[in-house]
């Protein structure tokens, strides 16, 4: 499901540094955030998994498109379609430039994910009931063997 959101889009920078020296959100960025919220929570369930989170933007010319991210996150927080951005597993983004006649506009795209569970035992014991995620790294040597005897390169070949 996708849902959209009009209107005119502010960037992260729009924060404010609080007394604690904490970053805390401007009237804007506040704005901002809680009207593409009510936009999300009418359209999506509440998701308590991993979630892949695609957006569309159609944004001014001069507007950096990275930093309106992070307000559409915190808005599905706000929202409660996500309980905290460290469930994106994966993100993605498509940007355009909108005519000068027209507002901004962002598609926000939630869907579940399923996570592959190929783990490994923790301690190589059989029965512990510990396994780990594979981690692609983990055997790179064992992938990367060269072989003993190279073919020779043959000159002009």
């Amino acid at each position: 499901m996708i849902c959209f959101w009009h209107g005119k889009a502010i960037n992260e920078n729009q924060r404010t540094v609080s007394e604690h020296g904490r970053l805390k959100p401007g009237e804007a960025y506040r704005v901002l955030e809680e009207s593409v919220a009510r936009v999300c929570k009418a359209n999506f369930p509440k998701f308590t998994g991993p979630v892949s989170v695609r957006l569309f933007m159609m944004l001014s010319p001069k507007m950096d498109a990275q930093k309106v991210i992070k307000p559409c996150l915190d808005a599905l927080e706000l929202a409660g379609v996500i309980e905290n951005d460290r469930q994106v597993r994966h993100f993605s983004f498509y940007r355009e430039n909108r005519r000068p006649t027209e507002q901004d506009s962002i598609g926000i795209a939630v869907t579940q994910v399923k996570e592959s569970r190929q783990g490994t035992l923790v301690g190589g014991k059989e029965g512990s009931g510990k396994q780990r995620a594979a981690h692609p790294g983990r055997r790179s040597a064992q992938r990367l063997q060269v072989p003993e005897q190279a073919p020779a390169l043959k000159p002009g070949g």
